[in-house]
């Protein structure tokens, strides 16, 4: 999961600096990547390989919800999910 990550930061920041080599050699990183969670995916159920592709955005947005959760928990703040207060 790290290598996703990493490289979907390291292909925006060639496309920011516009650094071709950098971008083709973390695209085709990106690529291989996509590649294996969709093998993964296969295995799991019926997906497309769209899901592969975008994959990083809903994992990023399953880690930003966890982390927000716990500093709220480790600050002692409550936490509002469906009109309910959790504390």
């Amino acid at each position: 999961m790290v290598g996703v990550f990493g490289t979907t930061r390291v292909v925006i920041t060639a496309l920011v600096t516009r650094d071709t080599v950098q971008f083709l050699g973390a695209g085709l990183l990106y690529i291989l990547f996509a590649i294996q969670i969709f093998r993964w995916l296969k295995r799991l159920g019926s997906f497309r390989p769209a899901t592969a592709v975008f994959f990083p955005v809903p994992a990023l947005f399953f880690v930003g919800v966890f982390v927000r959760s716990l500093a709220a928990l480790a600050f002692r703040q409550p936490l509002v999910w469906k009109g309910r207060t959790n504390q």
